[in-house]
């Protein structure tokens, strides 16, 4: 037997190959190991990503019927699955405002704002708490922050909605001033949308500013003629206007058109009244004016005597000594030129008469009892020129 004897560069040559194999089965096996490694991660990570949505999903149920508590659990625990989702942390967040956790919910909505002062969304959420603990001046920034900030669907929708909502808010705190500017800039920006331009007017009548809400309602009847709630505004603005006569014409209309407000007829009778008793206005004979002199002086001698009753004056008494006495003292002494005749040929006697009626229905108002002649009497008192308008 005979052995072949290795040279020194044939052993480290098989050396070599053993090392090259080795490191090749080590690596495929490293590479085997880091396959399975990520599979299970995936794995791991998908099967957390199913649980996070399923409590996400648990959570919203439970908010729609209405159980904010329950959410509050169920958010938490979709937040243990999905730490970064901003989502869920918006809705834990809502959940703790619904169930009535202020604090922590603006903590939340804080560090939320913190990193997305933009979000539209986010801002409304922090205006609303700001409004629930009285903090006028957070309300209006976040509030503002919300009409101006970022909305990922419909922004133009979210924004007027979160300015109506401002305005409602400063309303029901009575800051009418700021209300009325804020509704002014969201009149100029509307959306053509009768159900959002009656709702504008609305408020508007409420400020009060009777003539922007006269314009929103106009917009509306352009639209739609017929429309009972923009006749019944339109007539309602038109008679604090003091324009009885389109006052009557869209009252009228409003109540043709289906309007049922009780409300509605008083306004009706009422400029009906002050156009059937108006001396000064266009279009009526001198006959007309006297006979309406007459009335009226009539009525305010009645209002005289029931106010005197039940405040328990006695007119008769001389020399008068308080305003009732001194204004039936006067309605007595002109009562015999109080008549048709001299009336017709005298505007001064006229002008003279009415104006003592005005103060007797100024002064006797308090006294209550008021009918519809009175009531219409007082608003003729105040604009003489109105009836025509």
């Amino acid at each position: 037997m005979s052995f072949r004897r290795w040279t020194d560069w044939e052993i480290w040559k098989h050396l070599r190959r053993g090392e090259l194999i080795s490191f090749f089965v080590l690596f495929v096996i490293g590479i085997g190991l880091l396959l399975v490694t990520h599979f299970l991660a995936a794995n791991y990570k998908a099967h957390e990503q199913v649980l996070g949505k399923r409590w996400f999903a648990r959570g919203e149920r439970e908010m729609a019927a209405n159980r904010p508590l329950e959410a509050i659990a169920d958010f938490r625990n979709a937040l243990l699955y999905s730490r970064e989702n901003q989502l869920i942390q918006i809705r834990l967040a809502q959940a703790l405002s619904a169930a009535n956790r202020t604090d922590e919910a603006r903590a939340y909505f804080l560090s939320l704002w913190d990193q997305e002062p933009g979000s539209g969304l986010i801002n409304l959420e922090l205006a609303r708490l700001a409004a629930r603990k009285g903090d006028s001046s957070q309300v209006l920034q976040f509030y503002h922050g919300a009409i101006y900030g970022a909305w990922e669907e419909d922004p133009i929708a979210h924004r007027t909605a979160a300015r109506f909502e401002l305005i409602e808010h400063l309303l029901h705190e009575d800051g009418r001033a700021q209300a009325q500017a804020e509704l002014i800039v969201l009149q100029s920006g509307l959306p053509v949308d009768p159900s959002l331009q009656l709702r504008a007017a609305a408020l508007f009548m409420v400020v009060p500013d009777y003539a922007n809400a006269l314009k929103l309602y106009r917009l509306v009847l352009k639209e739609d003629e017929k429309n009972p709630e923009a006749l019944a505004g339109a007539g309602e603005a038109s008679f604090q206007l003091h324009q009885y006569r389109t006052a009557e014409s869209f009252l009228q209309e409003a109540v043709a058109a289906g309007a049922t407000d009780p409300h509605l007829q008083t306004l009706v009778d009422t400029t009906a009244a002050v156009r059937q008793l108006d001396p000064f206005g266009r279009g009526i004979s001198e006959s007309q004016r006297a006979a309406r002199v007459v009335e009226a002086f009539r009525r305010a001698g009645d209002r005289l005597q029931q106010c005197a009753q039940k405040e328990g004056v006695d007119l008769a008494a001389t020399p008068p000594k308080n305003d009732l006495q001194l204004q039936s003292a006067q309605w007595v002494k002109i009562q015999s030129s109080v008549n048709a005749r001299r009336l017709r040929n005298s505007e001064d006697l006229r002008n003279d008469v009415m104006d003592l009626v005005f103060q007797i229905e100024s002064r006797t108002e308090a006294c209550g009892n008021k009918t519809t002649t009175d009531t219409a009497l007082g608003l003729i008192a105040k604009d003489r020129e109105g009836v025509d308008r």
